[in-house]
């Protein structure tokens, strides 16, 4: 689908269901938010601790702006739940530590019923991590990534651990992951993709590749590809999908300065979504039954860009998943063909 002002204006104003209206009864399931302590992350966590999972978990860079996050979320719990969310600590920025993380939920929890992916930067600044890439690619995708592949084992085998609990209805354990209305942006083709050269990742990693207004959009294009490799790679055993939260008030622009800041924030005040509203993309996505690696707007079933759509695009996703595949063997020493089976 091409992107369309029109249609964008429409969706932003766009009356979305009340999360009461669709969120199932979570009693004995477990769930993990990440980048849960603020923004859409926080207010998605809180509407699904109070539909009462017997474990929530908040994974968080800052784990002391998690835990006054907990605590606000227990305040606002309502009459009957009693979840406490716990707080783990999640650095995208080291894949050793999305590593740690993975390695701590196989150890601790029994089973996983819903995962969302919401931890992601958006930055005017080529920095590169620890690890040696560009900050915005590890963090919002080979990190993000490498935490999914460390989870779909667990959440594979929750499949085949049902509750046992008769009242409630039918529920595949989700995988969600959030992107952006503005991978649109990217176009036809996948900056950096070349007939000769598969390497994506130099095009993200190689300072003069770098434009701050376009590196985000090109993440999120990522997001959606390794998405679809996802979904294809786990089986119809779980419900791997993609959300669209819409242009929203949070805290990812927060550090954009100059024209395209000043921009932002005034199409923020004029038809940014509150949190809570974009929020619930995020709720209706993580336990919808959705087609496999189904794109999700305005609380259903919407289309990715044409990039995704096209046989380049495929090309581009299947090129960039092999890299990132190399990229977790030798940095961390995880085999994801192994764990996808």
């Amino acid at each position: 689908m091409k992107f369309s002002s029109t249609k964008f204006v429409k969706s932003q104003f766009r009356t979305l269901p009340e999360v009461d209206s669709f969120l199932p009864d979570l009693s004995g399931r477990t769930v993990i938010v990440t980048g849960a302590n603020t923004g859409l992350g926080f207010e998605c966590a809180k509407a699904l601790t109070h539909r009462n999972p017997a474990r929530m978990i908040l994974a968080v860079r800052n784990t002391i702006a998690g835990e006054a996050a907990a605590r606000e979320i227990v305040r606002t719990n309502p009459p009957g739940v009693k979840t406490v969310p716990e707080v783990w600590k999640l650095d995208l920025s080291s894949l050793a530590s999305v590593t740690d993380f993975g390695q701590r939920a196989d150890k601790e929890l029994n089973r996983l019923d819903i995962v969302v992916s919401n931890a992601g930067i958006c930055t005017e600044v080529f920095e590169l991590t620890a690890d040696g890439f560009e900050s915005s690619y590890q963090v919002n995708n080979i990190a993000n990534s490498l935490l999914a592949v460390l989870l779909i084992p667990l959440l594979l085998r929750t499949a085949d651990t049902p509750l046992g609990n008769r009242t409630q209805r039918e529920f595949k354990p989700h995988l969600s992951v959030v992107t952006s209305e503005l991978h649109h942006h990217v176009g036809g083709r996948l900056p950096g993709y070349r007939k000769d050269s598969g390497k994506v990742r130099n095009y993200f990693t190689e300072r003069e590749y770098f434009r701050p207004n376009q590196r985000y959009s090109e993440t999120k294009a990522v997001n959606v590809l390794n998405v679809h490799t996802l979904s294809q790679l786990a089986g119809d055993k779980i419900i791997i999908n993609i959300i669209n939260p819409g242009f929203c008030h949070s805290e990812l622009l927060r550090n954009q300065k100059g024209a395209l800041g000043f921009f932002n924030g005034l199409m923020k005040e004029m038809m940014g979504r509150k949190t809570e509203v974009g929020a619930r993309n995020l709720s209706w996505g993580a336990t919808q039954a959705t087609p496999p690696g189904a794109y999700v707007g305005d609380c259903g079933i919407s289309e990715p860009s044409d990039l995704v759509l096209s046989p380049d695009g495929q090309k581009a996703g299947r090129e960039i998943w092999n890299e990132m595949k190399s990229i977790w063997a030798t940095r961390v020493g995880v085999d994801a063909d192994a764990l996808l089976g």
